[in-house]
């Protein structure tokens, strides 16, 4: 092998690597360092068995002017031709793609670099910035976005993401889908900034209308079938019914027959909620229709869950436990911990109306009983908790220790999460003007 040769054959990977290291850093550099070492030894060994150390010149002049030029189409070129893997080379493309957005916000960050001292401002300088500003970033960003996907394909906006939430999704729509959201949670931030320096009524109005516009633009993007994929893993009865479904294992086809049970049961409560200003009768025929509505819903349910499934789905949507799985998943409490605090509710509402049903005790001595009963049993929580996760525990939940401690009696109802209470004395009188 001539030494002309090889280094000509060199500079031609030299070049990208280069180039790696400066728009992707060091450790980018290192994933794309051995198809580069392979692009040196390919082109040496043909420059060699040729005896021509020219052949390797035109290869080497085109990857430099294309690095030169910053052409992101002519560098993709390039570094496809130097046998480079598609993922590196969408790293390189979008780090020179992405530049421009980089500089116009340096000269952003610079030109208001005065306006407040770092410790006057904080770490973000994007508060600093104009609507205005934020306006052209957001475009800019845009604009480099459709470039990316054009160069690149479909999946190159962020294609881990992609395929993680909207892989149920054609390629195509899983990209124009990235980026209609990302254009609107950029504009729904850029209110929040501007509202929390001074909160007017209009905000609300205004983040309420982009909701409303984002989900025209998806509706308008997707077909039926695709919007109702979309639903079931993004509207906010998915979500709910996710919280509900902690702690209860069920499947894809069991997950669908619920949210449909429960979509069905949030219209016919919002056809209730659509009447005017209805007169007494109206209102009480209203309230009746509801409970109607909860208790076919609640039947339908337990129907698809069976008794045992159906318990612990009421269960999970009682805070107190739900807090206390969530608890116990970051901190592996056993089980029998969590029901010993639980218990706790049954054990704590039995006495609490004993004492309330107590007619040996005046009115106060009933509230004073019921005072020390809630303090025991938080003191309680947290010595089967442990002192800190059980403070932070009731700074959450059990919050009807508080009604307690002010002269309640508690019960609790075979749900667990919607109790009632019962004063022991009445309200004191109102003070003389």
């Amino acid at each position: 092998m001539k030494p002309q040769a090889l280094i000509l054959a060199a500079s031609i990977a030299t070049n990208a690597l280069l180039l790696a290291f400066l728009l992707l850093g060091r450790d980018s550099t290192a994933k794309a360092l051995p198809f580069l070492s392979n692009a040196v030894q390919k082109s040496a060994s043909t420059a060699s068995s040729s005896q021509n150390i020219n052949s390797a010149e035109p290869s080497n002049t085109a990857l430099a002017q294309a690095i030169a030029s910053r052409d992101p189409a002519t560098l993709r070129d390039q570094l496809r031709a130097l046998g480079l893997p598609e993922d590196a080379i969408g790293s390189m493309v979008r780090a020179l793609l992405r530049q421009s957005y980089l500089d116009r916000y340096h000269a952003l960050v610079a030109k208001h670099k005065s306006d407040k001292s770092d410790l006057l401002r904080g770490s973000s300088y994007t508060t600093s910035f104009t609507p205005a500003e934020r306006s052209e970033l957001r475009d800019l960003q845009r604009d480099i976005n459709k470039q990316i996907v054009s160069l690149l394909g479909p999946n190159s906006i962020d294609a881990d993401l992609n395929t993680l939430r909207y892989g149920y999704l054609p390629p195509e729509k899983a990209a124009q889908l990235s980026l209609l959201n990302q254009d609107y949670r950029e504009m729904i931030n850029d209110l929040k900034q501007e509202s929390a320096r001074f909160h007017v009524a209009s905000d609300d109005d205004k983040l309420a209308l982009l909701d409303q516009e984002r989900q025209k633009d998806i509706d308008a993007l997707l077909t039926p079938s695709e919007a109702a994929e979309y639903d079931l893993r993004n509207s906010k009865v998915a979500s709910s019914l996710r919280y509900r479904l902690a702690s209860t294992t069920v499947t894809d086809d069991e997950f669908r027959s619920l949210y449909a049970t429960l979509t069905q049961a949030e219209i016919a409560q919002a056809k209730l909620a659509d009447n005017g200003t209805p007169t007494d009768e109206q209102q009480a025929a209203a309230r009746q229709a509801r409970r109607e509505i909860r208790t076919q819903t609640d039947e339908a349910i337990k129907a698809l869950l069976g008794d045992e499934r159906y318990a612990e789905y009421r269960r999970s949507m009682d805070p107190d436990y739900h807090n206390l799985q969530t608890a116990a998943t970051r901190f592996n409490l056993a089980p029998k911990t969590i029901e010993q605090v639980l218990s706790l509710r049954t054990s704590v509402a039995t006495e609490s109306n004993r004492i309330a049903n107590d007619s040996a005790l005046d009115p106060e001595q009933k509230k004073n009983a019921l005072s020390s009963l809630a303090d025991q049993t938080r003191s309680q929580v947290k010595t089967t908790l442990g002192l800190e996760i059980g403070t932070t525990y009731l700074a959450t939940s059990m919050r009807w220790l508080d009604r307690m401690a002010g002269g309640y009696a508690v019960s609790f109802p075979a749900t667990g999460y919607i109790n009632t209470y019962k004063a022991v004395a009445p309200p004191a009188p109102p003070a003389n003007p």
